[in-house]
């Protein structure tokens, strides 16, 4: 029998023994971190928000996402935090605009596309706080009123920081009110409302 087959069958297996409820061992019960078992939970999320340009003359943008990450279970440091590595995936839903007071001298709408990779730790408690560090790749595209010849897309890479606020509901939901910067050429930032689910 072919062995990616396999593989596809034994991953379904697991996947539909889960929905079920039974208990079966999770990825991270034999793997060690920093020397000591890790143990942790899968997380996914939705958010939404305004992407803010810095530049004169633009006004705000919106954009959806989702994230995928792991979360380690293990406490970092006295305080009993959590540290996490997620990957977010952000779209545009409503353009920006921008007018001839910005550096491109005539009206237009912009938007922006977003990929970015974070190592985030949240703090202990049902209220915590969360901090993140990590990379963005943004396309900023804007679109002169003048034209479709006009138009303009530049991908940019940088690092980028969040901080946010969040509650845990259960052990299975939170949600997270955050910002981001370092997002485009301009540095644009991030302010987003959403919802993390653990499994």
């Amino acid at each position: 029998m072919n062995t990616t087959r396999q593989y596809k069958g034994l991953l379904l297996i697991v996947f539909c023994v889960s929905g079920l409820g039974i208990n079966t061992p999770t990825l991270a019960d034999n793997p060690s971190w920093f020397g000591k078992k890790a143990t942790g939970t899968w997380m996914a999320g939705v958010k939404a928000g305004n992407m803010i340009h810095e530049g004169k003359d633009f006004s705000n943008s919106t954009n959806a996402g989702l994230l995928v990450g792991y979360t380690f279970a293990r406490p970092v440091g006295g305080a009993g935090g959590s540290t996490s590595v997620e990957f977010e995936m952000t779209t545009n839903i409503d353009k920006g605009n921008f007018g001839s007071g910005s550096v491109l001298t005539t009206p237009g709408k912009w938007n922006v596309e977003s990929k970015a990779v974070y190592v985030a730790y949240r703090s202990a408690g049902t209220v915590y706080f969360k901090g993140k560090l990590g990379g963005v790749i943004a396309d900023v595209t804007t679109v002169r009123d003048s034209g479709a010849t006009s138009n303009d897309t530049i991908e940019d890479a940088k690092v980028s920081l969040g901080a946010g606020l969040g509650m845990r509901l259960n052990e299975k939901a939170n949600i997270e009110l955050e910002w981001a910067s370092g997002i485009g050429e301009n540095d644009i930032n991030y302010v987003s409302l959403g919802a993390v689910f653990n499994f």
